[in-house]
Parts: C-alpha cells; sequence; structure tokens
C-alpha cells in the first residue's frame, strides 16, 4: 500500500506541476497544441489532480473490511 501511495503523491505533483506551467504560459509551449487548447490541457491537468486528491482523501477514510484491519 505504501508504494501505492507515492504513486498517487507523484501523480498528483505532476499534474499540479503541468497545470500550472500550461495554464500560466503566455506563449505557446508545444507546436501540436494551439494556445487554446494548451490552456484547456492546463485545466483538465488540474481538475484531474484535484480529482485524484479527492479519491485519495475517500480511500483514507474509508471503513476498511475486518480482515484487512
Amino acid at each position: 500500500m505504501r508504494f501505492q501511495n507515492l504513486t498517487y503523491l507523484f501523480f498528483t505533483f505532476m499534474l499540479f506541476a503541468m497545470a500550472w506551467i500550461y495554464i500560466s504560459a503566455d506563449e505557446q509551449i508545444c507546436n501540436n497544441y494551439l494556445e487554446v487548447e494548451q490552456k484547456t490541457l492546463g485545466w483538465g491537468s488540474l481538475a484531474l489532480a484535484i480529482c485524484l486528491i479527492i479519491y485519495v482523501v475517500q480511500v483514507m477514510f474509508m471503513n476498511k473490511p475486518e480482515e484487512e484491519r
């Protein structure tokens, strides 16, 4: 379970970093995306990171079956 928590933490951090870069950039970062698509990708990454945090918090506070305790 410890490795799984580190994986979630890594992906959450990377999604927040990617969202911040794509949203705050004034210029086009990648030739494959238009500037509008770049902002959309940034907001989508931010939404995905928030959903991942909600999932991790839910798993932490959810009641576990008796055999897992």
